[in-house]
């Protein structure tokens, strides 16, 4: 369940009269009776999600707004903009008892928001549910087999990192690195198909780089069917790529990492 801590009845007066009329002061009446009393099951996010589309401004574009109104309630803006989300995927309650009787619970429901064909979506989730899968699982199977360009998608804002002294960050970075070494053991060198050395770099950097452009091929100089045209002779040497990727490596201040496989 999230945690929720609602704000004071002053800041919540002060934002309920800048509503446009009697609709939205009740829906934002009614979303605050929800935010005070939190449960974790999809009817209740459902009900977030169509009270919060009910008090978006019909000036506004995407869901900054849901800043704003996070304020005025206690909650997180990212539990009212996926809440608004999945009121906006599923509008009908005969669709929300359709998931319930899936078995789906709101955390791996909100992970497959990002596959966007219901078909494949709900197919995904009744194999998380039938084998048992962890979150994790779930969220790393849709990562595989529907990428996205976004960076960050469905995540938090990162928590600043704070030290408490020398004992606790050591013992707190041994935890850390059994983790690591468990998930290696686990999704990466004990895991299915081919290993990290198969991950194209810019995958493994967090997602796919936008590549310029070829340049137009010119006849002279070109190769066409394996064979170079008639043109300026190549220069001799190592090839650009070899270069760059040694210029790189000998680069001040730059430290390489070999990869493992």
């Amino acid at each position: 369940m999230a945690k929720i801590q609602p704000t004071s009845g002053d800041v919540r007066r002060r934002y309920r009269r800048t509503l446009p009329g009697p609709e939205q002061r009740r829906a934002f009446d009614e979303l605050g009776r929800l935010i005070d009393s939190p449960r974790d099951d999809l009817p209740w996010h459902h009900r977030v999600g169509e009270l919060v589309g009910r008090l978006r401004p019909e000036s506004w574009r995407g869901t900054r707004w849901t800043v704003g109104l996070a304020e005025a309630l206690g909650p997180s803006p990212e539990l009212l903009a996926k809440a608004r989300r999945f009121a906006q995927l599923y509008p009908t309650q005969e669709a929300v008892r359709e998931l319930e009787a899936m078995g789906v619970n709101w955390t791996r429901l909100y992970i497959s928001f990002a596959v966007s064909d219901q078909e494949k979506r709900h197919a995904l989730l009744r194999r998380a549910v039938d084998e048992g899968w962890s979150n994790q699982q779930l969220r790393f199977t849709v990562q595989q087999r529907f990428p996205s360009r976004r960076r960050g998608v469905g995540g938090r804002p990162r928590r600043p990192v704070t030290s408490h002294g020398p004992e606790v960050t050591l013992r707190e970075l041994g935890r850390q690195c059994r983790r690591w070494l468990d998930f290696h053991e686990g999704g990466l060198a004990g895991g299915e198909g081919p290993g990290l050395g198969a991950v194209r770099p810019e995958l493994a950097l967090g997602g796919p780089r936008r590549t310029r452009a070829a340049p137009r091929e010119r006849g002279r100089g070109a190769e066409r069917g394996g064979r170079r045209l008639p043109g300026r002779p190549r220069r001799p040497g190592r090839p650009a790529a070899a270069g760059r990727a040694e210029a790189r490596a000998t680069a001040p201040g730059v430290i390489t990492t070999p990869i493992l496989k």
